[in-house]
Parts: structure tokens; C-alpha cells; sequence
């Protein structure tokens, strides 16, 4: 391989003798390329004729020959798998297509599409019919009146493998391409030569370089295969120098028939390296063996292994006690009562009958303290409002004004003073267990302690604080769902109270006439009312709902509301009108939206004059009771934010800018802050405290905080409110209790 090798690489170095200078010819090349290229005719003078032009053009347009296919048919294919499969309502494509490329050669990449073109010229000839299916999809038989039986074909069909390139001639020598180079040395011919030349020995080299990678391949196979059985050889060698092989018969003949020649040198035949590698295994076994770590390792297992213990006996033991209160035992031993049954949480009811309803209490059965109870309201309410700004309240046909303030402080101090005279009064059960409370108001009159309740199954609570037990509660059923929100009349004596319910109605209580009748009801029997607020004038309601929509009814006339808007994307918590002027009103919903509306001007949810947005929903949005200028607004994100509106002699209300925010954990409950009749105060329920909190907003920097509390305190207090005229306050729990603190002088004397 090597004399082959340097032979052509003598051969390319000829070729381009020509073109080296001769003082390079004798310095660089050696005497053997100058013999080589001395002994031909120059390659210099090679021409486009020589390079074999003609040839290759004469290749590159011979057309290849097809080889024969490896397989029949598509057609007879397809018949013979319909033949041997035997499908009883035809044999489907994918079968016939898994039957040839089981039992032929084909193209796998190509037998879908050949395949679907023979199904269908099948059947277009007639040959096949097709009992389900269209083109070449479904299942087939063999139409037996045109296709006659055929037999069927072999299965060992032997691949023919066809190259379809033709095998390429070998390189041409480089003697060849001398000899038919003809010699021009003139003009352009000269340089058509030497471009011809370069052509040629750039497809010369190409070749031999294939040839020569071909040849160093095998070189490296066979070097490769040399040092394997070297290897070979030198493991058995080490075998059978290893005293613990067990040699074979023919090993021992042939050791003891060379014995007498190997005395002398056992390694005669290895090389030096060989030798030195045998001694180093020789003395590397040798060390390991007086280190006998076979005994040391027996020695190490027989210390470390440790005795067993014996499973001892299983002791007799007491029987497990069994829990009293599972066997229905008490601590005595003797049966308990059987167990009360569970109360089954009623469905929702139908909605009340139309029309007026009479005022029946169902918690008790004297009819006579009911009658005293309402008839006590009635007298109470025989006064009028005449300033409904300052709180002062004068009886009807007099001129002076009672004993009684509007609780007041201007620093901090004061109010600390303030809160502090309030003590625990009283406790009242508003709503049985189960019952959940859902508002909670006090009425705005100054004569008479009453206060207001609604529940989750439609029912009205009436707590008489200056009863003689002091807890004394009536009960009225004016709907049949939830109560979510009511209002009093704050600034006139009509006897009235409105709640709206979640079952679509809205009812006006009469205490005078003692019935309730219904001011609107919605078409829709699931359509919640969630809040409601009553004009100064006490003639027009605005009433926010479910999905978002605000009405406002006028409770003179019909059942029909007066103006409908929808203003929010989901369902509307309060609805609060301004104190001073009733052309305003905000409202706070769901979506996360605290907004400020005027009557005049509202034509779709666009039309706001402010829109506060927040991350979570929002509880509550409600002026302040004096002026209106302040803005209190509670969200389930444990903030409570104060807003305040800039002084403006046209709009009683303008653009309100934020002034504060408090931190309170509302315990992710929709709490909802209430202000205090003087505007610099609100408070707001503290859940899992058994608390009600009280936060002074005199200003950013002063803000302070007063807890209510009391021992008989026994639930967290989730709703909290102060009354409008006197200095009570008062909590509730959604259990259905309720809780007063109040100054020793607001509270009449006990019999």
C-alpha cells in the first residue's frame, strides 16, 4: 500500500512540474518527481479538446435505465389480498394495505397513494366492487362476472436490488490524459489550454484522493485488526502464567511437548515491553496476596456480625377502652337520650301574595304588648324635623327645642373622653341559631331606643330597648328571603320603615295602620334587591340590584319604577344619596368600582362624575351626614379610604381627591364603616375580636382608634352603628345577636 501510495502521489507532482520555476524544480522537488515529469510530454499544453469534453457531455446526457419493479402489479396485488383474506362484507383498504407490505417489497413511503389509485381504477374498470365507502376508502370484493379466478401469487418474492446510478468509470491515468493533449501555444488557444489544465488536474486530484482514502481505510482496518489479535495473544498468555487458570488438554500437550525448549526463556518470543508489563502483573499479584485480604475480610464479617434476639411471647394485655360518648354512655354508665334530629336547612320559599300584609307577630301570642309596642312607635313618631342639617328636633305645634345634643369633640383628647363615658348596656338574641343576620339599623327617633334587624330567611326583627326587660323583640315575616338593606325616614314623621329583600320585592312597613305594603316587585322572582336609600322628602326610593342596575321608585304612585339605569358589570352593595342635595348619590358594587352619579345626566354606565377603582370589591361607599363633603369607602383589601371633595358654589358635589387610608383586617368579611353623626368619626366591626372599633379622621396625621368591648361580649361583632341623634352605639353578629354601649344619660330610667 505504500509503494501505491507514493506512486500517484509521484504522478500529481509531475503534473505540475511544468509550472515551477527551474531553480525551484531543483531546490524543492526530489530527483524522482524530476525523472517523472521529465519522461512524459508537458501536461502545459493540454487544450479543452484533451480534457474530454465530449465525454462528458455524452455522460451527463445518457439517460439511466430503469431497473425492473421488485413486485406485480398494484392490481394484482390488491386481488390476491382480497382473495386470501376472504372478507365476509368485503376487505377493507387498510387491510390490503397491510397484506402487501406483509408479503411484497414495495415502497412503504408510496404504497398509500399507489395503492388508492389502483383501488379506483379497479373500480372504474369493473374489476372491483366497492360495498362501502367512496374513491379509494372503504371495503372491496372482486367482481367475479369480469375477473376470472386467478391464482395466487408467490409470497417469496426475492428483492432485486438495482442500483439506479451506473457505476462510474475509474479515474483516468494521468498517462491517458498526455497523450491526447495536443500541443497550441498561439493566442487565446493557449489560454483556453491552461484553463483546461486546471479543470482537468482538479478532477485527476479528486479521483485520487478518493482512491487514496479508500486504500488508507483499509490500511487502518487491517492495523486494527493486527492489534486485536495482539491482544489476543497476550491474553492467553497471561493466562496461562496465572497458576490458577486451569489450562485444557491441548494447552498441557503443547506445554509439556515445548517445555524442554521453553526452559531456558518462557518470554522468548514477546518484546521488551511485553516482558516488563508480565513482571509488574507478576509482582502486583504477588503483593495482593500477602495481603491476604480474603482472611481479613472473614475476620471483619465474624466481629461486626451481631447475635439475633429471640422474638419473646407475646404478653396478655388489656382490651383497648372504648370511648363513652361513641357507645351513647354517660360517665356513669348509663344511656343517653337518642339524639335530636338534625335540622334540615329549608329551600327557598314562594314569594309573598301580592298586596298588602298584615303586621302579626310570630314570636310571641300577647296581643296586647304588640298593639302597646306599636302604638308607642306611633307617638314617637309625632315629631318633625325642622333644620335637617344641625340634628335639632321640635315637637309638632311647639317652640322650643328638647334637651338633647348631637355628641360632639374637636381633638383627639376629647374624643378619647368621649368614647370613654360609653359602657356595655345591654345584649339581646335579635334572630334564633341559624338565622343569619344581615343588616342592622337603629330608627333615627329621639324619643324612643328602637332598632331594626333583617335576617336570611325574609324576617324582621324590632329590638324595644326601653322595654322593662330590656331585650324584649318582635318578629314579623314581610318576605321570604333576605333582607339585605332598609331605611327609616330621616327627616319626617311618617311611620314608615322599607326594606328590600333578595326574593325581587320591596315593602313599606306601616306602624300605624300595622300592615306592609308592597312597593315594587321585579317580573323576575330571582332577581335580588340589595340595596335601598330614601330621599329627604321621604316621597322617592333608590333601590340597587343584583346585576348591577340602580331604579328609583316613587313610593306615592305605582309599582313601576320611574328610572332604570345599569351602572356596574356586577352586583350593587349600597346605594347613598347625599345629605344635602338628593341630586346626587354614589354607589359601591362588586366589580371592584366606587362611583358618583347625577339624576340629570345619566344616560349609560359612562356617565359618571367620578369612578374609584380598587383590585377587590368594594363594601361600602357612603357620604358623610352633615355636608356631604366626605366620602368613606371600605374594601375587602383591609383598607378603609377617605375621600374629600374641594369647596365648589355651583356642584354640591365635585371631583373627590383621596385624603386618607386606615388599615383594618377585615378577615375577608364584607365589613362595612359607618360615620358618626359629627363627620370626623366612624366606626366599623372587628371580626374574631368580640370588639366594635372606633377610628378619629381628624386628619391624616391624627387619626386615632377607641375599642368597645364589654364581658358579656360572647361574638365577634361584624356589623357596627351609631345612632343618629343620641350617643349609643351599637353592634351585631351575623349569629344574631346584638350589643348597645351607651352613656349613663341616654338610657330612661328602669322601673
Amino acid at each position: 500500500s505504500e509503494s501505491a501510495k507514493s506512486g500517484k502521489c509521484l504522478e500529481i507532482m509531475a503534473a505540475t512540474v511544468d509550472d515551477l520555476p527551474s531553480f525551484l524544480k531543483r531546490t524543492l522537488l526530489p530527483d524522482s518527481v524530476l525523472e517523472a515529469s521529465s519522461s512524459g510530454p508537458s501536461v502545459a499544453h493540454l487544450t479543452e479538446e484533451a480534457c474530454g469534453r465530449d465525454e462528458r457531455d455524452n455522460m451527463r446526457n445518457e439517460k439511466h435505465t430503469r431497473s425492473p419493479p421488485s413486485h406485480p402489479p398494484y392490481i394484482d396485488m390488491v386481488l390476491d389480498a382480497i382473495k386470501v383474506l376472504k372478507g365476509r362484507r368485503g376487505t377493507s383498504r387498510q387491510k390490503i394495505e397491510r397484506y402487501i407490505l406483509e408479503n411484497f417489497v414495495v415502497k412503504p413511503t408510496s404504497v398509500r397513494k399507489q395503492l388508492n389509485l389502483a383501488l379506483k381504477r379497479g373500480v372504474a374498470k369493473g374489476l372491483l366492487l366497492q360495498v362501502r365507502g367512496s374513491g379509494g376508502c372503504g371495503s372491496f370484493k372482486i367482481n367475479k362476472e369480469l375477473c376470472s379466478y386467478r391464482k395466487p401469487l408467490s409470497l417469496k418474492i426475492t428483492p432485486q436490488t438495482h442500483s439506479h446510478k451506473q457505476k462510474q468509470p475509474a479515474p483516468p491515468s494521468l498517462a491517458d490524459a498526455k497523450e491526447n493533449v495536443p500541443v497550441s501555444n498561439t493566442g487565446s488557444c493557449a489560454r483556453q489550454a491552461r484553463a483546461a489544465r486546471k479543470n482537468a488536474l482538479a478532477r485527476i486530484r479528486h479521483q485520487l484522493d478518493g482512491s487514496l482514502d479508500q486504500e488508507l481505510k483499509g490500511v487502518i482496518t487491517q492495523m486494527e485488526k493486527e492489534g486485536q489479535a495482539r491482544k489476543r495473544n497476550t491474553k492467553k498468555a497471561e493466562k496461562k502464567d496465572d497458576p490458577d487458570y486451569p489450562a485444557s488438554d491441548s494447552e498441557q500437550s503443547v506445554a509439556s511437548t515445548s517445555s524442554d525448549s521453553e526452559d531456558e526463556d518462557p518470554n522468548a518470543g514477546l518484546c521488551e515491553y511485553e516482558r516488563q508489563r508480565l513482571r509488574n502483573i507478576e509482582e502486583n499479584r504477588a503483593f495482593m496476596a500477602s495481603l491476604n485480604l480474603k482472611g481479613a475480610k472473614e475476620d471483619f464479617s465474624a466481629v461486626r456480625k451481631k447475635p439475633r434476639r429471640e422474638k419473646k411471647e407475646l404478653e396478655s394485655f388489656m382490651p383497648s377502652r372504648k370511648s363513652l360518648r361513641l357507645q351513647r354512655l354517660d360517665p356513669n354508665g348509663l344511656p343517653l337520650p337518642p339524639p335530636r334530629p338534625k335540622k334540615v336547612e329549608p329551600g327557598l320559599p314562594a314569594r309573598k301574595h301580592e298586596g298588602p300584609l298584615r303586621m302579626e307577630c310570630t314570636n310571641t301570642t300577647e296581643r296586647s304588648l304588640e298593639a302597646a309596642f306599636q302604638a308607642s312607635i306611633v307617638q314617637s313618631l309625632k315629631l318633625k324635623v325642622r333644620n335637617g342639617l344641625n340634628g335639632d328636633i321640635i315637637e309638632e305645634n311647639s317652640t322650643h327645642s328638647p334637651n338633647v345634643h348631637v355628641p360632639s369633640a374637636s381633638t383627639a383628647d376629647d374624643m378619647a373622653h368621649l368614647y370613654s363615658q360609653l359602657s356595655f348596656s345591654k345584649v339581646a338574641r335579635l334572630f334564633p341559631c341559624g338565622h343569619r343576620l344581615h343588616c342592622f339599623q337603629f330608627h333615627p327617633i329621639s324619643e324612643k331606643n328602637l332598632a331594626a334587624a333583617g335576617s336570611k330567611y325574609g324576617t324582621l326583627a324590632l329590638w324595644d330597648m326601653d322595654s322593662d326587660p330590656g331585650d324584649r323583640v318582635y318578629h314579623y315575616e314581610p318576605h321570604s328571603d333576605i333582607i339585605d338593606d332598609m331605611a327609616f325616614p330621616r327627616f319626617s314623621s311618617d311611620p314608615f320603615l322599607y326594606t328590600c329583600s333578595h326574593d325581587g320585592t320591596v315593602r313599606r312597613t306601616d306602624f300605624e295602620r300595622g300592615i306592609f305594603d308592597e312597593v315594587y316587585s321585579t317580573s323576575d322572582e330571582d332577581m335580588a334587591l340589595t340595596s335601598c336609600d330614601l330621599t329627604n322628602s321621604s316621597d322617592w326610593l333608590l333601590v340597587g340590584r343584583k346585576d348591577g342596575a340602580v331604579m328609583l321608585l316613587d313610593v306615592r304612585a305605582g309599582k313601576w319604577p320611574k328610572c332604570f339605569w345599569k351602572l356596574h358589570g356586577q352586583s350593587i352593595k349600597t346605594v347613598h344619596l347625599h345629605p344635602t342635595d338628593n341630586k346626587y348619590f354614589a354607589t359601591a358594587s362588586r366589580d371592584g368600582a366606587a362611583a358618583l352619579w347625577d339624576f340629570r345626566c345619566i344616560s349609560d354606565h359612562k356617565s359618571t362624575i367620578q369612578k374609584i377603582c380598587f383590585d377587590r370589591s368594594i363594601s361600602s361607599a357612603f357620604f358623610s351626614p352633615l355636608t356631604g363633603k366626605k366620602l368613606l369607602v371600605t374594601s375587602l383589601d383591609n383598607s378603609i379610604r377617605v375621600y374629600q371633595s374641594l369647596y365648589n358654589p355651583i356642584l354640591s358635589v365635585s371631583k373627590m381627591t383621596w385624603a386618607m387610608t386606615v388599615s383594618h383586617n377585615n378577615h375577608n368579611i364584607a365589613l362595612q364603616a359607618q360615620w358618626d353623626p359629627t363627620e370626623n368619626y366612624f366606626t366599623i366591626g372587628a371580626p374574631l375580636m368580640r370588639q366594635v372599633d372606633i377610628f378619629g379622621v381628624q386628619s391624616p396625621l391624627n387619626i386615632t382608634c377607641h375599642t368597645l368591648a364589654g364581658d358579656q361580649v360572647d361574638s365577634s361583632c361584624s356589623i357596627a352603628t351609631f345612632h343618629p341623634r343620641r350617643r349609643l352605639v351599637g353592634g351585631a353578629s351575623f349569629s344574631g345577636k346584638a350589643y348597645l354601649w351607651a352613656h349613663s344619660e341616654q338610657l330612661p330610667e328602669q322601673s
